[in-house]
């Protein structure tokens, strides 16, 4: 089922806002910030799990590093107490040297440990420095007293093994956390795979979702309003495209169609036309004929009563015959851009008289009336275009009130214009018809009923008014028909 598309007041009638699709910006908008928001959102939490594994991985390293320094100050603490057993033993120079080189190690050992630890252990450090300190200055004074091998150990393996105590518990500590460290980084790399992961498959999910609506709002309907369009210019003038897609592509489908059916109306009015045209010329033609027919019968001439009255019938149906070539020629050239048009300074009044004067005893059913002010209406127009429109509007009101009645001719100058209106008691014309009644080769079903003609007497007329920088149009009235004729009054400058 086809869709419609716009607002109620759009230029395409029928349409129905509630059912449209979107607009094709705001629908390449919204795809647009859906990939935006997708691809931020993926960058952003790519961003967060990189940047937590960093802050991770820098944990780890710090991590390490102290584990390491707790590790070689208890090496330094062992190579301090075994240089110090060797000095006590054998107190050479190189065995001094030794222990007093491995005593600032230890010591150097003791404050880098210090340094890598984090406030809250600052506590347990302060205390392991001044363990390993009390235990250094204890194997300093053993030693400078003299004691045996023997008493040293005794006295100083109990310190000894209080500061091995705390760095182990450093050791372990560091270990501890390493490891919760190193888990903690694991979890964050299986996060960052996933948000990876995820993140493609939106991204993907996204340009498919963008790809699936531009091939449904645009690709799609281009194709078919294409393949509709090429199939109407070979002649398959029942075709249409279908409403789909977004709604400036519908609009157009829409455009199409209404003038592919214009289009298809005309060409079967053309074909009307013609039908009519030939029914409307063997109308004048045929009493022509009988009127010659009537003449070569006779073996006299005949009286000149009956030749008046044959010569008025000949004369009216050749006037009807020139009428409808007129018309014909006028639609001609204005269909071809070519009307010309002989412009000067007029009184619209003696026009409308002139056309009246022509009018009026032709119809003795009905009142040709003339409503004007006193004072001249001057225009700068055609004078013979403008009697054309007068005289089509006139023979129309005339025609389309066969029950006869009074036709009036209303004449009035407001705002710079003239405008004059033709009204009649007639026929009338139906509300369905109000615009079509302009349209070249169109008449309405009554019309064709009440008078003959081919439907191009008002299309001409509203041409010429339009040349003339003014319009005609139809007015609404509750009895007959009312056409308001407007056209440009002259200037000061013009009329003097």
């Amino acid at each position: 089922m086809s869709r419609k598309y716009g607002p109620p007041d759009a230029r395409l009638p029928g349409v129905d806002w509630k059912t449209s699709p979107p607009g094709l910006r705001s629908s390449m908008l919204a795809l647009f910030a859906l990939l935006i928001v997708v691809a931020v959102g993926a960058g952003a939490s790519l961003l967060a799990t990189t940047t937590a594994l960093s802050h991770r991985t820098a944990e780890v390293g710090i991590a390490d590093a102290r584990m390491r320094s707790s590790l070689r100050t208890k090496a330094a603490l062992l190579w301090f107490a075994r240089a110090s057993d060797e000095a006590v033993s054998d107190p050479t120079p190189e065995a001094l040297a030794a222990q007093s080189a491995a005593r600032a190690e230890l010591l150097a050992d003791v404050q880098e440990t210090r340094r890598l630890a984090t406030p809250s252990r600052t506590a347990q450090l302060d205390d392991m420095v001044q363990r390993a300190a009390r235990y250094v200055a204890l194997r300093d004074q053993l030693q400078q007293e003299g004691h045996t091998i023997a008493e040293v150990l005794r006295r100083a393996t109990p310190a000894l093994k209080a500061v091995f105590a705390d760095i182990q518990n450093l050791v372990d500590a560091d270990d501890a956390w390493a490891r919760s460290v190193q888990a903690s980084a694991r979890r964050l790399e299986a996060v960052a795979g996933v948000v990876s992961v995820a993140a493609s498959v939106f991204l993907l999910g996204g340009f498919a979702v963008a790809f699936v609506a531009s091939e449904r709002l645009l690709q799609r309907p281009v194709l078919a309003l294409d393949d509709a369009m090429l199939r109407f210019g070979r002649g398959e003038t029942d075709v249409r495209a279908e409403l789909a897609g977004a709604r400036e592509v519908g609009e157009i489908a829409a455009t199409f169609n209404d003038v592919a059916d214009r289009l298809a109306r005309q060409e079967q009015e053309r074909v009307e036309f013609l039908g009519g045209v030939a029914h409307d010329l063997r109308n004048p033609l045929t009493p022509l004929k009988l009127a010659l027919d009537r003449f070569e019968r006779g073996h006299q001439p005949p009286s000149a009563e009956v030749s008046a009255h044959m010569i008025a019938v000949v004369r009216k149906q050749l006037g009807r015959l020139d009428a409808m070539v007129g018309d014909m020629v006028d639609a001609a050239r204005i269909q071809a851009g070519r009307l010309e048009l002989q412009p000067r300074d007029i009184d619209v009044r003696a026009v409308v008289d002139g056309v009246v004067a022509l009018y009026r005893p032709m119809s003795q059913e009905h009142q040709i009336e003339v409503d004007a002010p006193a004072e001249a209406l001057v225009a700068h127009a055609d004078p013979l275009r403008i009697e054309q429109v007068l005289v089509n509007l006139v023979s129309n009101a005339i025609k389309y009130s066969p029950g006869g009645g009074r036709v009036t001719l209303h004449i009035a100058r407001s705002d710079g214009e003239i405008g004059i209106e033709v009204s009649d008691e007639g026929i009338g014309v139906p509300d369905a018809e109000r615009e079509r009644i302009f349209e070249p080769f169109h008449r309405t079903g009554r019309s064709r009923e009440v008078a003959p003609g081919v439907g191009l007497g008002l299309s001409v007329s509203r041409k010429i008014a339009q040349a003339h920088g003014g319009h005609l149009e139809l007015e609404s009235v509750a009895r007959g028909t009312t056409f308001r004729l407007t056209i440009p009054a002259a200037t000061r400058n013009e009329h003097e």
